[in-house]
């Protein structure tokens, strides 16, 4: 597995890469990273709704279960 910093460094090489080639205005490179930042905000606003369902869930399983003293 990379490490997160090598794979930071690769994805920033491939998107310049890829605007380099897309030979578009930059205003057109505009929209369209701004529509994919928003889609990166929404899965990601998901993704904390998803995780914090998971902690309640298994903080309601907890809150049912007895305490053993030995």
């Amino acid at each position: 597995m990379k490490g997160i910093n090598t794979a930071i460094h690769e994805l920033k090489g491939g998107l310049q890469d890829l605007v380099n080639n897309a030979k578009l205005p930059p205003a057109v490179l505009e929209v369209v990273f701004s529509d994919i930042l928003t889609q990166l905000r929404l899965q990601s606003m998901q993704a904390v709704e998803y995780e914090r369902k998971l902690e309640s869930e298994e903080g309601d399983k907890k809150d049912g279960e007895d305490i053993q003293q030995d």
